[in-house]
């Protein structure tokens, strides 16, 4: 019996070692979410504590973004060198540290610094955890075990928002981003008893570790067999693709791999560019915006909407290996696209009653629904599982560049667009971006249910088409699993 099938791959449910893997990057997740959702919160009062203009308060957002970007582009190199679990560790050093740093700058300057250096923490955290869940974990539950990093986002940012609310009346921005640190010091200590993942054991030739973490992950694994395929598979990979960054680089802008790399990058565009972040960040003021008051309408409808995208998120990855990638983010696009045109409805009818703040909200709840169900849950799989071997952690740190890189000029641009052009137009913007995006996902967003890692190579070998030889079944049990 083949790899695929035996180990961690091989059952048709994770065992206890890959359990803990999974529930240590969740509460990576967890955290990361909250660090999103506080600034939210903080921005409310962030802004007379420090005397802060407008563009100074959107440079408290866009900060947090500059340093997401630059943890994005080291982290692929990173993880490579010092292990998935020593991401990991990192990260969550990293967390604790700079939450408490920001909690208690005595200015801006060192605020702004903080922010950075807990963005680049963010940023690495989010090529890192899906990587190490996805190497960790079965090839018929990969796709809902990567997914649940996702949900650890929702949750995350959930709970920012009830801690601003809980703590709006004190005014106290300080406890609003200093909390996350208390349960980084939890999760650091929790992953020092991890281990780190097979395959990233045998890249470094520690064949004994790896052999050990294979126990853990399946102790009927035959291991001889198992390290066998894994340093074949590594070898192959290492024969066919470059390991240093530029010659990676030229691999993917060329055909095969050329189409791969534009869904990658398309990937990270469009989970910024369809609105997700500007409604994180600024919920509380775009409610304002639409004649919302209070801390319980700004903060804790916020919260509320945030449960549903868990929700959504939970079904998703409780079906993605069941019903398919491709239907679960098609689905999801479409009902975002309607839910911005709901929201645009409301800012165009220019009426405040009770009817139109009520449709706003539904806009919002199905935005959140359709972006849990499909991109929110699906770029980490998308990122973690599109590219083979060596390749893997260079193409989810591209889509996760992508992503921030964006993501900065959403942070710092948004409220600035919102002003001048109103919100019908950047709502009704969004509709169009949405649609735009299923006609590019529909095209080239490829469906990995079922299919080995490394396997991923014959769908863009072949042109973007699985090859008619193989199908989901036969290809689980004829490519070597990356573990």
């Amino acid at each position: 019996m083949r790899l695929s099938l035996r180990s961690p791959e091989s059952g048709s449910h994770p065992n206890r070692a890959s359990r803990l893997i999974v529930g240590s990057a969740a509460a990576v997740g967890v955290i990361y979410g909250y660090d999103v959702g506080a600034s939210a919160g903080a921005l409310l009062f962030l802004p007379g504590d420090f005397g802060l203009t407008t563009a100074q308060a959107a440079s408290f957002i866009t900060i947090l973004g500059v340093g997401q970007l630059i943890g994005a582009l080291i982290a692929g190199r990173l993880i490579n060198a010092i292990g998935r679990r020593g991401g990991m560790l990192l990260v969550t050093a990293a967390f604790g540290v700079f939450a408490l740093t920001c909690a208690l700058a005595p200015n801006l300057p060192v605020l702004d610094v903080s922010r950075l250096l807990l963005g680049v923490a963010i940023g690495i955290s989010t090529v890192a955890a899906p990587v190490y869940v996805a190497e960790c974990s079965p090839t018929t539950n990969r796709g809902g075990l990567v997914i649940v990093y996702q949900l650890a986002n929702c949750i995350g940012i959930m709970l920012a928002y009830a801690a601003a609310y809980l703590l709006a009346p004190t005014e106290s921005w300080r406890w609003i981003l200093g909390v996350a640190a208390i349960p980084a010091i939890g999760v650091f200590w929790v992953l020092c008893t991890r281990m780190d993942t097979p395959r990233w054991y045998v890249m470094k030739g520690r064949h004994q570790h790896a052999e050990e973490a294979l126990r853990k992950l399946d102790p009927k694994t035959d291991t001889a067999h198992a390290l066998a395929e894994l340093q074949a598979a590594l070898d192959t990979q290492a024969a066919a693709g470059p390991r240093r960054r530029a010659e990676t680089l030229r691999v993917l802008v060329h055909r095969p791999y050329l189409r791969a790399l534009v869904f990658l990058v398309g990937l990270g565009a469009i989970m910024k560019l369809t609105g997700i972040n500007a409604l994180v960040y600024y919920k509380p003021l775009i409610l304002q915006s639409m004649g919302f008051s209070g801390y319980t309408s700004l903060l804790l409808i916020p919260a509320g909407i945030q449960v549903v995208t868990a929700i959504a998120t939970t079904f998703s990855a409780l079906k993605v290996d069941r019903i398919g990638r491709r239907p679960l983010m098609l689905t999801g696009l479409a009902v975002m696209a309607v839910a911005h045109g709901l929201i645009a409805l409301t800012y165009f009818t220019g009426v405040r009653t009770t009817s139109m703040q009520v449709l706003a909200i539904l806009g919002f709840v199905l935005f959140q629904a359709g972006f849990g169900l499909g991109l929110g849950a699906l770029i980490w799989v998308y990122a973690s599982e599109s590219l083979p071997g060596p390749l893997r952690a260079a193409g989810a740190s591209i889509t996760l560049t992508v992503d921030f890189g964006i993501n900065l000029f959403i942070a710092q641009f948004f409220l600035t667009i919102l002003d001048a052009v109103g919100g019908e137009f950047v709502f009704l913007g969004f509709v169009v971006i949405t649609l735009v995006s299923w006609v590019f996902m529909w095209k080239l967003a490829p469906e990995t249910k079922g299919r080995s890692l490394d396997g991923i190579k014959d769908y863009w070998e072949n042109g973007g088409k699985w090859p008619e030889s193989t199908d989901a079944k036969g290809a689980a049990t004829k490519q070597a699993e990356s573990i």
